[in-house]
């Protein structure tokens, strides 16, 4: 009996274990001013990237007092790139001017810069297979 116990235990604890998803945290240090939301873009592959409603999940954070930390914890393993922009208004979209120039503070992971075109999949990309933290600094 205490063997069988000890079985079931161990299965179970071995779920638990494998079960675990890596948590990804995103410390953006240059949020200015601290209001509105961060919008954080999740894509999986080239073939969706920057491609509209074509992201893998999308997560909005309140900035207020925000440390400028945000924890994704519902990542499976993978490859991803984060496309992120400062929603300071709120309207759930990226406000631009006339030449189509974003107003509004964004950025790439892996910190890309972007120079005539917008980066590809392979710019952006990083492997999450543990707990991860990521440095990005918008573009203002």
């Amino acid at each position: 009996m205490k063997n069988i116990s000890l079985l079931v235990f161990m299965v179970v604890l071995g779920q638990y274990v494998f079960s675990q998803t890596p948590s990804l945290t995103i410390n953006v240090p240059n949020i200015d001013p601290k209001v509105g939301e961060l919008q954080v873009s999740v894509f999986n592959s080239e073939e969706s990237f920057l491609k509209e409603n074509e992201e893998y999940k999308i997560y909005r954070f309140k900035i207020d007092k925000s440390d400028g930390k945000f924890i994704i914890s519902d990542l499976q393993e993978g490859i991803y790139a984060l496309v992120i922009y400062h929603d300071k208004n709120n309207n759930k979209e990226m406000d631009r001017s006339f030449l189509g120039i974003p107003k509004e503070g964004y950025a790439f992971s892996n910190n890309y810069k972007p120079s005539l075109s917008g980066p590809d999949f392979e710019d952006c990309s990083f492997a999450l297979k543990a707990n991860k933290e990521l440095v990005i600094k918008l573009m203002y």
